[in-house]
């Protein structure tokens, strides 16, 4: 079963503190993958 998702994009600070966690996000994981000694690819 298919759920339909809408994401309100009309709220600037809110569009920009989603950015932020993501960012956030993608450093933790590229320090967490660096600890472990995995290599992160550039593209993919």
């Amino acid at each position: 079963m298919l759920h339909t998702v809408t994401i309100n994009i009309d709220d600037s600070i809110l569009s920009s503190a989603r950015l932020k966690l993501v960012e956030g996000v993608v450093i933790i994981i590229h320090n967490g993958l660096n600890l472990l000694g995995v290599s992160i690819p550039e593209k993919m």
